[in-house]
C-alpha cells in the first residue's frame, strides 16, 4: 500500500487520533478536567477519613482548623536570690567538677579521648547545650548521666 493509496478521510482520522493521543486535542480538555476533579474529590474524601490526626474535623461539609491546646506554662524564677543561690550549691557540688566552676568546660570537649567518650561541654554560649531538647536536659539535670547511660558512665 502506497501513501497516495489512503483516502483524505482516513489521514484525517489518524491525525485527530494522534492529538487524542498525545492531548492536544480540544475535545479531550473536558475529560481531563472531569478526570481531575473525580481524583481530587477522591483524595479529598479519603483524606477526611485521616482528618482528625492533623487537626482538622469535617464540620457540615467544610472543614474547620482545630488549634492544638496551649503548651503549659513554665516559669524559671531565676530572679529569686535563694533560689540562685541554691542552683549555684548544685551545680558547685554536681557538675563543676566537670562542666568547670566558670561554665568554661573541658578542653578539647569536642573531641573524642582514646576510650571515645568526649569530655565535658561548656555550658556557655560556645557550647552545645542549646541542640539539645529541654527534656533530656531536665532528665540529665534531675537524674544525672548515669540514669540515661548507664552505670558505666565516666
Amino acid at each position: 500500500m502506497r501513501i497516495s493509496d489512503i483516502s483524505p478521510q482516513s489521514q484525517k482520522d489518524k491525525k485527530s487520533h494522534g492529538r487524542w493521543l498525545t492531548g492536544a486535542s480540544l475535545s479531550s480538555a473536558p475529560v481531563a478536567l472531569i478526570f481531575l476533579l473525580t481524583l481530587t474529590v477522591f483524595i479529598f474524601g479519603s483524606t477526611l477519613t485521616q482528618a482528625n490526626d492533623i487537626g482538622l474535623r469535617p464540620v457540615s461539609s467544610s472543614l474547620q482548623i482545630i488549634a492544638p491546646p496551649p503548651a503549659p506554662t513554665i516559669r524559671l524564677y531565676y530572679d529569686l536570690e535563694p533560689v540562685v543561690a541554691q542552683g549555684e550549691i548544685v551545680y558547685g557540688t554536681y557538675c563543676a567538677g566537670c562542666h568547670g566552676t566558670k561554665l568554661e568546660g573541658q578542653p578539647n570537649w569536642h573531641v573524642r579521648d582514646a576510650m571515645g567518650y568526649l569530655p565535658a561541654p561548656p555550658h556557655d554560649e560556645t557550647g552545645h547545650t542549646w541542640h539539645h531538647r529541654d527534656q533530656l536536659l531536665f532528665d540529665l539535670t534531675k537524674y544525672g548521666p548515669k540514669h540515661l547511660t548507664g552505670d558505666d558512665y565516666k
